[in-house]
């Protein structure tokens, strides 16, 4: 039976007075840290119907408030209407963060609730350091969410199966994960991370909306492997084979916490704080004679490099995903010109159909951001969770489309900005700054081994020169058949600047300059690229990289003004659209032929 928010609310403060707290904490995660949650573990969404995809929030007698970023401002304002929650514009001059507002406002020895398997160990610490001066305590209560939840959906429990595509074997990968392991001062590693376990396994899943992973934990010694993973998950010849031939032993996921605890007695583990949850390190602590050895993953930086046959792989996919891309704008320039007004939802559908009839494809690499006129300025925009605008083919705005495919043969992620009627001088004036960022990182050359900070300046120099700026980083990193947001690697103002974030041959990048009028529209132009050695500079100091630009699919040149961009910047999007047209002009229907040729006009 359905409640409402207030109702769920006034269930965890049953809760919370039952266990003598002052307050809850309730982050928007899973025990692997997850970035998308499968729907068991959204509790956060099922307390306050928020569906954004970063929150937290702190629950008292008498208060309830919720803290999110910028990308998600206004449809949580939306969907907290009424609810009697309290939203914090997290980043926002003169708010504090949730371990500021539960000093500033609970007595001294105040407890505050959570549960461990939703806080990484290093989150839980800053709260303890924040807490220490008020002498407050933060504790870990495991079976309160199952108490809340009456209704909770049960763990998913679809198969895994093999995924070899352009892999090196689990024994390659394995070698280099010990000698890390070694190198770290350890002898052991446990992984949490499900990207992380993924990858090192060959295994993919589907436990994740978008995501190809499944849940399961990995911990590696120097004699064995083991996986915890429901039994069920297992149910093909080809993995079982797979797991036996690879040396990994299996052991039931709801067994692994006495497992873990026994098998590491006596070992070195090393486990990142950032990537594994508070209660594990608890159960290393109180239950195992294991020594913590803390540091950071080894197979985030593996995996974000990667190999030439994944990256040939990926190349293949491009042309696959953009070809799907000029079917789908060219029907759509069909529908405009018959005065149809489809939703945002329905083109959402649209570009996905076009998608499932590629080669390799397996399913959408996010929720596609299909955003119309002034929803464009929302830059993680649902139309499900937005108004669903109509479009209207007189409108004079913009449509934002940011989408991407999971795909046998890697992850996409596109973005174009297309005219929609006729274009404000204004709306050309953004579009070709931000054409222009995207450019500079585009044709950058770069000594090896810089940081993403660095690069970022570069992208935001042309819409400094017109007064604007995005609040978002220029790029992240992205996986292969693996998830849409991947690490160390980012090009952003606030990109780490440590050893294994430095840009190096064999990352996949997104480049994604935008620009957002509040009310008016929303600009991004988004390609995935690939850091690759540049030969023309043969009497270099050092080794020089530049950025090779993998996504293919047309940009709107009605929306560019020439007068503002150089000699260099005109060539490279002409240069652009002739290579779009000679590699996908073999794989389109004759409507998108002609739809592309025009699309691809010499500016």
């Amino acid at each position: 039976m359905s409640t409402s928010v207030t109702e769920r609310l006034q269930a965890l403060r049953d809760e919370i007075q039952f266990l003598g707290l002052n307050a809850w904490l309730v982050t928007s995660a899973d025990p692997h840290l997850s970035e998308h949650l499968p729907e068991h573990w959204m509790f956060l969404r099922y307390l306050s119907g928020f569906t954004g995809s970063y929150g937290c929030m702190v629950i008292t007698a008498d208060r309830a408030l919720l803290w999110t970023d910028s990308r998600y401002w206004e449809q949580a304002a939306r969907q907290l209407e009424d609810s009697g929650i309290e939203l914090m514009r997290f980043g926002a001059e003169g708010v504090p963060n949730a371990r500021q507002w539960l000093c500033e406002n609970l007595p001294e020895n105040a407890q505050v609730g959570c549960d461990p398997l939703t806080i990484s160990e290093n989150d839980f610490r800053r709260f303890e350091i924040a807490f220490a001066e008020r002498r407050m305590i933060l504790t870990g209560y495991i079976s309160v969410t199952d108490h809340v939840w009456k209704d909770r959906p049960h763990p998913d429990s679809a198969p895994i199966s093999v995924f070899t595509n352009a892999q090196e074997s689990v024994a390659r990968k394995l070698e280099k994960v010990r000698k890390a392991v070694h190198a770290a001062g350890a002898d052991s590693l446990l992984l949490g991370t499900l990207e992380d376990v993924a990858w090192l396994t060959n295994l993919r899943g589907s436990d994740i909306a978008c995501t190809p992973v499944f849940t399961a934990y990995l911990l590696v010694t120097d004699d064995d492997v083991t996986l915890y993973v429901d039994p069920k998950k297992i149910q093909t010849n080809d993995v079982k084979k797979h797991l036996k031939a690879s040396g990994i032993s299996v052991i039931a996921y709801s067994d692994r916490r006495a497992h873990i605890a026994q098998h590491l007695n006596g070992h070195s583990v090393l486990l990142d704080a950032d990537a594994v949850n508070h209660a594990v390190y608890a159960l290393l602590e109180q239950e195992s004679s294991a020594y913590v050895v803390a540091g950071e993953r080894p197979t985030a930086l593996l995996k974000s490099r990667k190999n030439k046959a994944e990256l040939e792989l990926l190349k293949e996919t491009m042309r696959q995903d953009g070809a799907a891309l000029c079917e789908f704008f060219a029907r759509l320039d069909e529908m405009l010109w018959d005065g149809e007004t489809p939703t945002e939802q329905e083109l959402a559908e649209m570009l996905h159909a076009e998608r499932a009839k590629r080669k390799g494809f397996v399913c959408d690499s996010f929720p596609a951001i299909v955003a119309f006129g002034a929803n464009a300025a929302l830059p993680h925009y649902n139309p499900l969770t937005g108004n669903n605008a109509n479009l209207q083919s007189d409108a004079d705005t913009l449509l934002l489309i940011d989408s991407g495919g999971q795909y046998e043969g890697g992850t996409t992620d596109i973005t174009r900005t297309i005219l929609i009627g006729r274009a404000t001088d204004a709306m050309k004036s953004d579009f070709t700054a931000v054409l222009r960022g995207h450019i500079a990182l585009a044709t950058t050359v770069f000594p090896k081994g810089v940081f993403g900070s660095q690069l970022d300046t570069l992208v935001r120099a042309p819409l400094w020169e017109i007064g604007a700026d995005f609040g978002h980083g220029t790029g992240h990193g992205v996986g292969f058949f693996l998830s849409v947001h991947e690490g160390p690697v980012s090009i952003s103002p606030r990109a780490p600047v440590k050893e294994n974030s430095r840009v190096v041959p064999g990352l996949v990048l997104s480049n994604e300059p935008g620009l957002y009028r509040a009310g008016q529209y929303g600009i991004r132009t988004e390609n995935l690229v690939t850091p690759v050695v540049d030969e023309t500079m043969l009497s270099a100091m050092q080794p020089m990289l530049r950025m090779q630009t993998l996504s293919l699919a047309p940009i709107e040149t009605r929306l560019i003004k020439t007068a503002m961009m150089t000699p260099v910047e005109i060539n490279w999007v002409n240069d652009y659209h002739n290579r779009v047209r000679e590699e996908l002009m073999p794989l389109l229907s004759p409507r998108a032929r002609k739809w592309l040729e025009r699309a691809t006009e010499i500016i």
